[in-house]
């Protein structure tokens, strides 16, 4: 899980000083190697809606957060489908967008 937020964290830095896309290459050499660190780096990936390319990532790990009574899947947990997900983020971006 500490490596999901430190990769957010990255990408969500370089979104604000520029584009987030800008990050990719800074946050791929920060997990390089073959320590537990970098087997449980997230996947990331860009998500495009009406021109504007927003970077999300697959979890390593999932939180388990959807055990709780009022809890959810969230949309980087490894428990969903690609597809169920780039659906939550691209109407995430659609929201944003949007309003």
């Amino acid at each position: 899980m500490i490596t999901s937020a430190w990769g957010s964290q990255c990408i969500y830095i370089f979104g604000e000083i520029g584009e987030q896309t800008q990050g990719l290459p800074w946050v791929r050499q920060f997990f390089e190697g073959n320590d537990v660190v970098s087997e449980m780096q997230p996947q990331f990936y860009l998500v495009t809606y009406q021109h504007v390319t927003h970077v999300y990532h697959r979890g390593a790990s999932c939180c388990r957060y959807y055990l709780l009574r009022q809890g959810h899947y969230c949309a980087s947990c490894p428990l969903i489908s690609q597809e169920e997900r780039l659906q939550r983020q691209q109407a995430w971006m659609k929201h944003v967008i949007e309003s």
